[in-house]
């Protein structure tokens, strides 16, 4: 199986997936004809002073997010008529954070550009491209957007690889929104779960740096009842403590970097989540400071981090501290909070 096959069929089975999830939707059509005076792409000129055609059909796939697009481009003056390309587009567009100032839009596009007659020897090319926006962050009309895009020969099995990695990537930035977007309805309040889920939805939102890292975890959890909590301040807690070992591992010249989790009960009333890896480690001195506001060890750190986990565990009731045994032998972070199992009147 060639890698275009392949291609198609894993792009098909995502489509499926999604379409299955839109049940009911619609299917959306639109068609748009626009004339460009001067042929340009990328503010450069495409075929010198000539005009040109643009005929677009877009289909939105039931709302699922997936879309697909044909394109034709044609220079309008005489003996241009070998001066044409169709583009094949399929593309994948949500957005982040809804109803937030920093709602973020983004959109994942593969392209398939067919140069008609190979004009001007340029060969048939395939592009992704990525792009986010911000559209409620400025004024209004205004909206920064930021594309990323990568173009190569149409021949080469490169696809194949970015497909995987998008993909993937696309798919963790779905898992995460949707994980953030249930734990924001909670905000501020208590509510019942599992702690061993809370520690799991932070390990995947770090995932993709931890796994780039090449970071091994290790999970000792006690079984635990299920237990009412601000979920969404312990999240942001386990989510710092995370990103923070992340980068004392990758500045470690360590082979095996480790990154424990335990979770257990402290006391009749108190648990403890324990982070604690074998990277960079911190020295004597600093393990004084590093709750402080403003103190960081980090390079293009700001030194709110910590200060601010520290002072939301006091809020909630407990406490977060730091094990040290000097540079280069690792650290570990407990936070432990009241324990207050689902159903149990203590």
């Amino acid at each position: 199986m060639n890698a275009r096959k392949i291609l198609i069929i894993t792009v098909a089975s995502l489509i499926l997936v999604d379409l299955a999830k839109a049940e009911g939707e619609k299917l959306g059509v639109t068609f748009d004809l626009t004339y460009m005076s001067k042929w340009m792409t990328r503010g450069k000129e495409g075929y010198g002073q000539q005009g040109a055609f643009f005929e677009i059909i877009d289909l939105d796939l039931w709302g699922s997010g997936f879309g697909t697009a044909v394109t034709h481009q044609s220079a309008t003056a005489s003996g241009y008529v070998d001066k044409q390309r169709f583009n094949y587009k399929l593309y994948y567009a949500n957005s982040l954070f809804d109803g937030e100032p920093y709602k973020t839009k983004y959109k994942l596009n593969w392209t398939y550009k067919n140069y008609y007659g190979r004009a001007r020897n340029i060969g048939n090319t395939q592009e992704w491209k990525f792009v986010f926006s911000w559209p409620e962050l400025l004024s209004k009309g205004l909206e920064p957007y930021y594309i990323s895009h990568y173009e190569y020969p149409a021949g080469s099995n490169y696809d194949i690889s970015r497909l995987r990695v998008l993909v993937d990537n696309v798919q963790h930035i779905r898992d995460i929104a949707s994980m953030q977007q249930s734990y924001a309805k909670v905000s501020g309040v208590e509510a019942q779960i599992s702690l061993s889920k809370l520690v799991e939805d932070a390990i995947q939102i770090n995932s993709a740096g931890l796994e780039r890292h090449g970071v091994q975890l290790i999970r000792e959890f006690e079984e635990l009842p299920d237990v009412e909590i601000d979920k969404q301040r312990t999240l942001q807690i386990l989510v710092n403590l995370i990103n923070n070992a992340k980068y004392a591992l990758s500045d470690s010249n360590k082979e095996e970097k480790l990154l424990s989790f335990r979770i257990y009960k402290h006391c009749e009333d108190r648990f403890r989540i324990e982070v604690a890896d074998n990277g960079v480690g911190i020295s004597e001195d600093n393990l004084t400071k590093i709750f402080s506001h403003g103190f960081t060890t980090m390079e293009h750190g700001h030194g709110f981090g910590l200060h601010s986990c520290a002072l939301t565990s006091k809020e909630m009731g407990g406490s977060l501290t730091v094990h040290g045994e000097g540079v280069g032998q690792g650290a570990t972070f407990t936070l432990e909070l009241p324990f207050k199992p689902v159903g149990v009147v203590l």
